[in-house]
């Protein structure tokens, strides 16, 4: 997620949780059809590649994140 230092300062002071190296594998859905968590795949970044780019590779591990309420979806327009 791309951001000046500034914004990521004002967001952990707000509670925002960053969780980096993560990816989402699954969406986890009540009976009630709303969503009410995310399943988490760990990554590590590997090796440079030609360009000196590490790309991140996946982990063994995973984990889990539940909701208390559905997460909100935001489009940021360019």
């Amino acid at each position: 997620m791309p951001a000046r230092g500034e914004e990521i300062e004002h967001a952990l002071e707000e509670g925002v949780q960053l969780l980096e190296l993560s990816a989402p594998v699954r969406f986890i859905v009540g009976e009630d059809s709303r969503v009410q968590g995310v399943e988490l795949q760990r990554m590590e970044l590997g090796e440079p590649d030609a360009s000196g780019r590490r790309r991140a590779a996946v982990r063994e591990e995973s984990f889990c994140l539940s909701f208390p309420y559905p997460p909100e979806a935001r489009r940021v327009r360019r």
